[in-house]
Formats: C-alpha cells, structure tokens, sequence
C-alpha cells in the first residue's frame, strides 16, 4: 500500500484490537488504492503531483473504499459494489476529465 497503512485501515474500521484480520485488511487496502486511482484516472504519480490536498482526499477516499470493501464482503457475486455517497463525492472532486 502506496498510501494508507494497515493501522490506517484497522482505525478507519475501529477494529484496533483485532489482528487476525490483517492479511485480508492488507488485500482490502491493496484493492481499495488500486481501484480509487482506477475511479479517479490517475496513476500515483499525477496524484502526487496535484499536491499534498489531492493525496490527503485520496488517502480519505481509499479509507472509504476499504469500508465500502470490507462492509460487503459477503454480498453474492452477482451483485454490484455501492459505492458510498462519500467516497463519490472525492472520486468526483479529483477525477481527471478526459477532452
């Protein structure tokens, strides 16, 4: 994970006391930053190069993604991923417009 740490995650989640789901929470965290740079079209290096704002709304956003993630583990496979109303909100904020 590029931008959020496994204590970022188990806070973000409140399962502080909790570590036997760190390996999985290290794969949600993977996932949540991979498909939050997929969402806004941006490789790591343009986010970087947004500044300090853009990289903390993006750490927000992975957070959210990890919730998202974590909160529908066990939905069927045949159903789409929501998205909560926040992590939409930063996605929109930060998203690279194609011309």
């Amino acid at each position: 994970m590029e931008y959020i740490t496994l204590e970022d995650i188990r806070t973000h989640l409140r399962l502080d006391d909790i570590t036997a789901e760190d390996a999985y929470l290290e794969k949600i965290g993977n996932a949540a930053e991979s498909l939050g740079l997929s969402k806004i079209h941006r490789t790591s290096d343009e986010l970087t190069d947004m500044g300090s704002s853009a990289v903390s709304q993006f750490k927000f956003l992975a957070l959210q993604l990890c919730e998202d993630i974590y909160d529908q583990r066990g939905a069927s496979n045949t159903v789409q991923m929501h998205i909560s109303p926040a992590a939409d909100s930063i996605i929109c904020s930060l998203r690279k417009l194609s011309v």
